[in-house]
Parts: structure tokens; C-alpha cells; sequence
């Protein structure tokens, strides 16, 4: 028989949680697993999959980030199945976490040193008022970017790497990339050096987007635009682990303009190189 969840879970309040799951680091799509988790005890990672909506191997991946971070468990047996950790121990988790990056930003914002006057490239302008700018770190990157491309309604283009790309895959932003591609027409593009990668991760790429391979990313620029109005450009190499990502959301026009025009320029000049649809 299962293990029960404890009387806390069976109060949660899935809306209220999620919510607040969210503003602790979790994605949508992670709070959303653990709340079924809650609410419904132990699962199969097929069983999962199909109350959450998503595929299975997107499941198994939110499973295994969700063991790392320490939220579920795994009953093994002669199915396994995942049980979530109750609810106040997960937040305890997550707000430990949370303190942790406060600590990070602290350290990263004494250590950076900003220029004292912009550069002039692209036209850019060197009027401050029309410069906004964060410095976000850890998960809340990809917090960030996932918020973006709910809220996106036009466009949506990317510079990333190899190991980029594969996290913004295990992040399940892919997936909710091709998601709003194919339910609200956003145009979702990716330069990534993505030839690297075995067949079995290119034969994942959804056929909404368009992803095209472009060497050296990582002597690159790597950045995030979505709409034409807001940036997420990354101001690291790719991390080890998502706590280590740090990047400069900005939603100044200018320098959005010229990251967008740099992006065409390299577009164009791999339109041999595009592995959107490759079936291997």
C-alpha cells in the first residue's frame, strides 16, 4: 500500500501553492508536478505525465530535478513511483534556497564592476532614462525566461549553446516555447550549436520552432529576446548547475535593437545548417 501524504498536504491549496512555489524558484510546470504530487500521493512518472499534461520524458526530468532539490522521493519497488515531501518541509527547503541566492546577489552585486558610460553601438542611445536594467541569478533566470514566453504574443529569438539549449530543455522551456508556436502563432527562433548533441536530443526538437546550428556560441553573446521589448542576456558561461546562471534582464530598445540586428545577420548565414525536423 502507499504511504499516505500527511494532513498538511491533504490542506494544500493548489493555486495558493503553486503560486507561491513559483515565487521560490519552481517553474510552472515543477510546482505543477508537486502539487499533483500533494493532492494525489504517490505516482508513476506515466501516471504524472498524463495529470500534468505533459510528455513523459519531460516528467521524468521534472522528477529528477525535483529529487535534487530534495522536494520528493522515490519508493522503489516493482513500479517506482515519486512521493512528495509534505508541504512545509518543501518550503523550508525552498526558502533556505531563496536566502542562499539573496546571499549570491549580494556578493555578485559589491563585485561587479559597471562601465561608467554605455557603449555607442548599433545608434545606441546614452540617455540612462530609457536604460532599465536587473541583475537576476540562479534559477530565477530561467524563472524569468519562462514568464517571458507565457506573455510572449509575437516573437521570440535566442542565442544559446549546446549546454544552454539542453538546460532550457530540462527546464521544460522548449516544450512551453513550441507551446505558445503552435497555440498563438509566436515565431519562436534558436541559434544554437546544437550539432554537438546526439541524435536522440535532436530528434526532440518540435517541429514548431525553427532551430538553426550556429559554431562558436560560446565566444558569443548568448541571449534571450522576446517581443522586441524585453532582454535576457547571460553574463556567464553556461553553468554547471542552474544556481550558478547570471544574467542582465534589460528592457532598453536600443540595446534590444542591436542584439536583434546581430541576430539576423548570423541567421542568415546559417540557413544551411537548420536541424528543426531532423528525425535521426
Amino acid at each position: 500500500m502507499s504511504p499516505k501524504n500527511s494532513s498538511s498536504n491533504a490542506d494544500y491549496d493548489e493555486s495558493i501553492g503553486t503560486n507561491l512555489l513559483g515565487r521560490l524558484g519552481l517553474t510552472k510546470n515543477q510546482a505543477s508536478l508537486y502539487a499533483v504530487l500533494v493532492q494525489g500521493g504517490p505516482a508513476t512518472i506515466s501516471e504524472l505525465a498524463k495529470r500534468c499534461g505533459i510528455h513523459r520524458a519531460n516528467a521524468y526530468r521534472i522528477v529528477s530535478h525535483l529529487k535534487k532539490m530534495g522536494l520528493i522521493e522515490l519508493l522503489l519497488g516493482a513500479v517506482t513511483r515519486a512521493r512528495a515531501l509534505a508541504v512545509g518541509e518543501a518550503l523550508d527547503i525552498l526558502i533556505a534556497r531563496q536566502e542562499e541566492q539573496l546571499d549570491m546577489i549580494r556578493s555578485a552585486k559589491s563585485q561587479t564592476r559597471w562601465p561608467s558610460q554605455l557603449p555607442v553601438e548599433y545608434g545606441m542611445s546614452l540617455d540612462r532614462s530609457q536604460i532599465f536594467a536587473r541583475l537576476v541569478i540562479g534559477r530565477h533566470v530561467y524563472a524569468q525566461e519562462e514568464r517571458l514566453i507565457q506573455e510572449s504574443t509575437d516573437e521570440i529569438i535566442q542565442v544559446t549553446s549546446m549546454k544552454g539549449y539542453l538546460l532550457a530543455r530540462n527546464m521544460g522551456l522548449i516544450d512551453l516555447m513550441a507551446a505558445k508556436a503552435r497555440t498563438d502563432g509566436v515565431k519562436v527562433r534558436i541559434l544554437a550549436e546544437i550539432t554537438g548533441c546526439p541524435a536522440s536530443i535532436r530528434s526532440e526538437i518540435p517541429k514548431e520552432i525553427e532551430v538553426h546550428h550556429c559554431p562558436g556560441t560560446l565566444s558569443m553573446l548568448r541571449y534571450f529576446i522576446a517581443d522586441k521589448n524585453h532582454l535576457i542576456l547571460k553574463m556567464a558561461p553556461p553553468p554547471r548547475t542552474l544556481d550558478q546562471s547570471v544574467a542582465l534582464w534589460s528592457n532598453s530598445s536600443d540595446l534590444i535593437h542591436g542584439l536583434r540586428h546581430e541576430f539576423e545577420v548570423s541567421w542568415a548565414r546559417s540557413r544551411g545548417g537548420s536541424v528543426t525536423g531532423q528525425r535521426m
